[in-house]
């Protein structure tokens, strides 16, 4: 392959791993407001907070899952 070639191959892996690590957080965010909204706490900010963490360990969960099966 020649460095040309290369490099733009490189610009698209990173790409598709910016695109991924954007995604996770969109997705974290949403699965933390869904998480929040179904609790007990009066400010819904403290409890977006609060849920933010289990969220994204359930996104991070979820995306390693799918990654080890695709291989």
């Amino acid at each position: 392959m020649t460095p040309r070639f290369e490099t733009l191959i490189n610009q698209y892996a990173m790409r598709d791993h910016t695109l991924l690590v954007l995604f996770m957080i969109t997705l974290s965010l949403v699965v933390a407001w869904i998480i929040a909204d179904r609790g007990f706490i009066k400010s819904r900010f403290r409890a977006f907070l609060r849920a933010l963490v289990p969220g994204s360990i359930l996104v991070l969960l979820l995306l390693t899952l799918i990654y080890s099966v695709r291989g």
